[in-house]
């Protein structure tokens, strides 16, 4: 079963000693945290790194201790589950499964209209106009491609620009990437859509939320 979490980094205050953080967090998520010069993103950092450990905790491990490797496209490999983060503004997401898993989460607002013409096909485009919320619309086909991409664990490829299942009510669907039977789901949460690509059809119904504490 794919497992799906949440938390709200709003109230997180940052501690500007990045050590204070050594005893809880791995080198790796320390350095990541050290190269962000916005507050907002080393909140999203720190967040990530908080509720990957207590996904991490859930099932046994840690996220300071837990081995893994990373692809040529940085997507971290662990032995035996896959485990992947999304962020934005004060929602970060973590989606954990025993077999590839991607997720993605982006804000519903008003949408570049430049940016379907590049990255959409015609069919997906015209779904979108045609949607009585085409920002709605165009996120869920976005975060569908982009939960994608973090699937496969390769980025924007020719995936990317290829037509995908368009969504339908039920915002859980079946479909083929690369003759690989997938599935892809969608929430929706406060003002943000959320969708995870996996190969498991079981998913839990709602994402869950876990308060951190740091």
């Amino acid at each position: 079963m794919t497992e799906v979490y949440y938390t709200d980094i709003t109230k997180f205050k940052l501690n500007k000693d990045f050590s204070f953080y050594e005893s809880r967090l791995s080198v790796q998520r320390i350095e990541m945290l050290k190269k962000q010069a916005m507050l907002e993103n080393q909140k999203q950092s720190l967040g990530a790194g908080f509720l990957l450990d207590e996904v991490l905790k859930k099932h046994g491990k840690r996220e300071i201790s837990e081995p893994y490797d990373t692809n040529k496209h940085g997507k971290r490999i662990y032995q035996g589950f896959d485990i992947n983060l999304s962020h934005c503004k004060n929602i970060v997401m973590c989606a954990w499964s025993e077999q590839p898993v991607g997720i993605d989460i982006e804000k519903i607002k008003r949408y570049d209209k430049r940016i379907p013409i590049r990255f959409f096909t015609k069919k997906e485009q015209e779904w979108i106009l045609q949607n009585t919320n085409p920002s709605r619309a165009f996120f869920q086909l976005w975060t569908r491609k982009e939960s994608i991409a973090k699937w496969e664990g390769t980025g924007i490829g020719q995936d990317f620009f290829e037509d995908i299942v368009l969504p339908d009510e039920f915002m859980h669907q079946q479909t083929n990437i690369n003759k690989q039977k997938v599935w892809l789901h969608s929430f929706e949460l406060m003002d943000f859509l959320i969708s995870v690509c996996t190969t498991e059809a079981d998913i839990i119904s709602e994402p869950e939320q876990i308060f951190v504490d740091i």
